[in-house]
């Protein structure tokens, strides 16, 4: 992406579903800081199909205490958009994973 391109905010949750910018230890974020996006909500999945070992590592209990979130992963913060609410912008990858037309792939894996 270009420099001068002009990052475009993912916006702000639907009604129901939760989201929370948490730090290394799961912590929030002070607001305007990045931190690892968390969605939770009534309509979270139950957890990975047959892989009870990723669904340990990426379904936590929420720092609300009300249900569980899913760790996606992805950076963000929250800003203002020009019409002054407040949305969420998506900054990349906690680890380097990309994904190419649905399917991710590790950089690291195409270059060894």
């Amino acid at each position: 992406i270009p420099p001068d391109t002009t990052v475009v905010p993912a916006g702000a949750p639907q009604p129901g579903v939760e989201v929370h910018l948490l730090d290394a230890e799961r912590r929030p974020t002070a607001a305007g800081n990045a931190g690892e996006i968390y969605i939770g909500g009534p309509y979270l999945s139950h957890g990975y199909l047959g892989d009870a070992r990723m669904t340990e590592q990426r379904f936590l209990p929420s720092p609300t205490g009300a249900g569980r979130i899913y760790r996606t992963g992805d950076l963000g913060r929250w800003l203002r958009d020009p019409l002054g609410r407040i949305v969420l912008q998506v900054e990349g990858r906690v680890d380097r994973q990309l994904n190419l037309r649905g399917v991710r792939v590790a950089p690291e894996e195409v270059e060894a």
